[in-house]
């Protein structure tokens, strides 16, 4: 691949999962059943704001690798 689509398909899924990150940290409250007791809704809040904090670092390690992969 070239340099400019090695940045474009890392970078493009960097911001992708960035996104879907943003998306599921904003929503976690939505997310979960309704019909759950309130403590388990809170700790599955919790799981899936990380989940999506980890998605969000993920996504910046693509975007990364897209630099590092211009570069060299």
């Amino acid at each position: 691949m070239t340099a400019v689509a090695d940045l474009a398909v890392w970078s493009g899924l960097g911001v992708v999962l960035v996104l879907i990150g943003h998306w599921g940290r904003r929503n976690a409250a939505g997310l979960t059943p309704p019909t759950l007791p309130a403590d388990e809704r809170h700790r599955r809040e919790g799981v899936l704001r990380r989940g999506g904090a980890a998605c969000q670092m993920v996504g910046l390690l693509f975007v990364g690798a897209g630099i590092v992969a211009t570069v060299l």
